[in-house]
C-alpha cells in the first residue's frame, strides 16, 4: 500500500534549495513539495511553476494556510531559530540548515520547542551521509590503517568558480554569525566527530585575505588544533579565496598502519594506502560532496513519516557551533578553550 505523500514547504529558494529539491526528486518515498516561501517573488515563481507549489512572501501566511506537514528551512542563520520555533510550534516536521543557530541560548530553545511539539526535528548536516565519509568510518572500523592517531580536514574553496557570489548573505557576519567557520567549514568538522569522537578543547587562529571582497570582520582563512576526549588530535584548516589553489585532499587520516584521504574541489573519492596498497587503492565508488544532501533528505523524510529512529539526536548537531564558538574565543584569550556540550550555561 502506498503511503499518503509527505507533503513539504521550502522556506528560503536560494542557493542550497536546488539541491533539496533534487533531494526530494531522488527519495523513495512519496514526497510533494505544496508551498514555498520566499522574499523575492522570482525565486518563488520559479519553485511554483516547478512543483506546482503555492507560493508565499512570509513563513507566517505559509502557517496560516498550513496544507504541508514539514518544513526545510534554508534561511539566514541569525532566521534560524525564529523561524524553526515558528514551524514546532505549527506542529510541523523541521529539518533546518545548518548550523542549528547562532547562539547557544536559542540552539537550547530550538530543543526545548523541538521536545515540546514532539515532531520530527533535524539539523541538514549532510556530512553525516558523505559516501566518502561514512566508507572512511568503515575502514577505520575494520582496522585497514590500524589505530587512527591524528587526522587533517582541508576546507578550501574558491566561490568565484562556483555558485556563490559575495554579495550573498553568506558573506555578511551579522546574518551567518561570525565567518566561514560558521559556513562551510561545519561540514569539514563533523567527518572528524565521525572518526575521532567529541572534541574536549580547540585553539585557533583566524585571518582575512579577502577584504577586498568581504567585510574586514568576516574570516575567510582559519587553522586550528583539536584535541579529542579519545586522546586523539586533528587539525582543521579552512581557506575561501578568489585566486588559483592547487588540488589539495579534502581529508588525511592517518593510522599505525596507514592513511585515508578523500579529495576535494567537492569531487570526492576516497584512496586508501597500508602494506597491502602501499601506491593506494582508490574506492569505488566516487560520490562526493553534493551527493551526500539526498540521502540527508532520505533520512529526514523516513523519521518524519515514523518508519525509522534518527542516527544522531539533534542535540548532535550541537557539537559543531560549539566547536567554533570555543575557536573564537581563543583568538581572544590565546589559550585552549573546551568546547562544553549543549548543556553548558
Amino acid at each position: 500500500i502506498m503511503s499518503a505523500p509527505l507533503r513539504l514547504a521550502f522556506v528560503g529558494c536560494g542557493f542550497i534549495a536546488q539541491h533539496h529539491y533534487n533531494a526530494v526528486l531522488s527519495c523513495k518515498r512519496p514526497v510533494q513539495i505544496t508551498a514555498v516561501v520566499d522574499l523575492i517573488e522570482s525565486k518563488t515563481a520559479e519553485y511554483s511553476s516547478k512543483t506546482g507549489a503555492r507560493a508565499f512572501s512570509s513563513l507566517k501566511d505559509a502557517l496560516s494556510w498550513g496544507e504541508f506537514d514539514a518544513v526545510v528551512i534554508m534561511l539566514p542563520h541569525h532566521l534560524h531559530e525564529d523561524s524553526a520555533v515558528q514551524c514546532l510550534e505549527a506542529g510541523k516536521h523541521v529539518l533546518l540548515e545548518k548550523p542549528m543557530a547562532v547562539s547557544l541560548a536559542a540552539c537550547q530553545r530550538i530543543l526545548a520547542a523541538a521536545k515540546k511539539s514532539g515532531k520530527f526535528f533535524m539539523v541538514s548536516e549532510n556530512a553525516q551521509y558523505w559516501h566518502e565519509v561514512v566508507v572512511a568510518k568503515q575502514l577505520i572500523d575494520e582496522g585497514a590503517i590500524g589505530d587512527v592517531y591524528y587526522a587533517k580536514a582541508n576546507y578550501w574553496e574558491n566561490p568565484t568558480i562556483s555558485s556563490f557570489n559575495f554579495s550573498s548573505w553568506e558573506y555578511d557576519p551579522a546574518q551567518i554569525g561570525g565567518g566561514m567557520l560558521m559556513a562551510g567549514s561545519c561540514h569539514w568538522i563533523r567527518p572528524l566527530r565521525m572518526w575521532l569522537g567529541e572534541v574536549e578543547e580547540v585553539i585557533g587562529i583566524t585571518g582575512n585575505p579577502m577584504t577586498h571582497r568581504v567585510p574586514a570582520d568576516y574570516e575567510t582563512l582559519a587553522e586550528a588544533l583539536l584535541r579529542f576526549k579519545s586522546g586523539k588530535t586533528a587539525s582543521f584548516f579552512g581557506l575561501i579565496t578568489d585566486s588559483v589553489l592547487s588540488d589539495q585532499p579534502y581529508f588525511r587520516i592517518l593510522g599505525s598502519k596507514g592513511e585515508i584521504t578523500i579529495g576535494g574541489g567537492f569531487k570526492g573519492g576516497l584512496t586508501l594506502y597500508n602494506d597491502s596498497f602501499p601506491r593506494g587503492k582508490a574506492v569505488e565508488p566516487v560520490h562526493g560532496y553534493f551527493a551526500s544532501i539526498a540521502p540527508t533528505m532520505m533520512e529526514f523524510v523516513l523519521c518524519a513519516l515514523g518508519e525509522k529512529t534518527p542516527d544522531v539526536s539533534p542535540e548532535y548537531a550541537v557539537g559543531e557551533p560549539l566547536i567554533m564558538w570555543a575557536i573564537y574565543r581563543s583568538l581572544s584569550s590565546k589559550r585552549w578553550e573546551t568546547v562544553g556540550n549543549v548543556n553548558t550555561v
